[in-house]
């Protein structure tokens, strides 16, 4: 899907899901965009984040490794003390 004006909002909350005992949280997207068409296309979808992260370790996991790892590593940072968790946005 190729496009263009895309306009993406993210809201997200803990809903008291849980998977194995993990929570998870539900991520609320709401997308906008012009396609190749020049027509508006819209989408809202709710997912949960475990999910989303197991989909793309199951349809991408070279792409999941990387972004797996770029988060452990800052989480580790903030466990660490080396960084703020409230500066890492």
């Amino acid at each position: 899907m190729a496009g263009r004006n895309v306009n993406v909002w993210v809201t997200s909350e803990s809903d008291g899901t849980k998977r194995q005992n993990v929570p998870d949280w539900l991520i609320h997207f709401r997308v906008q965009w012009t396609g190749d068409d020049g027509q508006p296309h819209e989408r809202t979808a709710d997912e949960y984040f475990l999910l989303l992260l197991n989909w793309l370790r199951t349809n991408y996991p070279q792409a999941a490794k990387s972004i797996m790892e770029e988060l452990a590593f800052r989480i580790a940072r903030v466990q660490y003390g080396i960084d703020d968790a409230e500066m890492m946005s």
